[in-house]
């Protein structure tokens, strides 16, 4: 009886240590996951941000004759300027779309189809200011254009291009999960070209 009350009492021991040891694996599984989807996160934050700041800074840039500025909507912005210093006005073009998580954003050059590239973000807004730092609506008007760019870890990238149009600013962070990580990044640009 002694016996039987031992090997019960054993099993029992050796399933509740087992059953600690699994949980204790599968909670260092989950922290490896969300340390590399951060880092993922903060790449593609960097890389975008990097894109934003080369392309915003040459709006306008030897263009000298029409719009520097061709479209200003809250469904895309476009703008002319020789990014790369070739003496080819280069056409720039930053939409916005709905995406199931978030927003997709879009960003296609007219002269280098691959330096074309698009990724879902938590925010991306923009205002433009005319030379009194107003905000304006009107691209003839616009001396200076801020971006506020929100990244999220938990929003997947889309496998198809999506058409439908949105507003410039749709804002998912109040309904993230609590472990959510991401970044919140703002730059004004002040091209002297415009």
């Amino acid at each position: 009886m002694n016996m039987t009350l031992d090997l019960l009492g054993s099993a029992i021991i050796g399933g509740i240590i087992l059953l600690g040891i699994i949980t204790y694996q599968l909670s260092i599984n989950q922290n490896s996951q969300n340390i590399v989807l951060n880092e993922v996160t903060q790449i593609s934050a960097t890389s975008l941000n990097q894109a934003i700041e080369s392309d915003f800074n040459r709006m306008g840039y030897r263009v000298e004759s029409g719009s520097k500025i061709t479209q200003l909507s809250t469904s895309a912005l476009v703008f002319r300027g020789d990014l790369n210093n070739d003496g080819i006005i280069d056409t720039i073009s930053y939409s916005f779309g709905k995406a199931s998580q978030g927003m997709e954003v879009t960003r296609r050059c007219s002269t280098d189809p691959t330096k074309s590239w698009k990724l879902v973000v938590a925010s991306f807004t923009y205002r433009c200011f005319d030379s009194l730092g107003n905000v304006t609506t009107t691209a003839t008007n616009v001396r200076s254009v801020a971006v506020n760019v929100v990244t999220q870890d938990n929003i997947t990238q889309p496998s198809s291009t999506n058409n439908q149009s949105t507003s410039r600013s749709l804002n998912i962070i109040g309904s993230c999960p609590s472990n959510a990580t991401g970044s919140s990044w703002f730059r004004q640009f002040r091209p002297k070209n415009l």
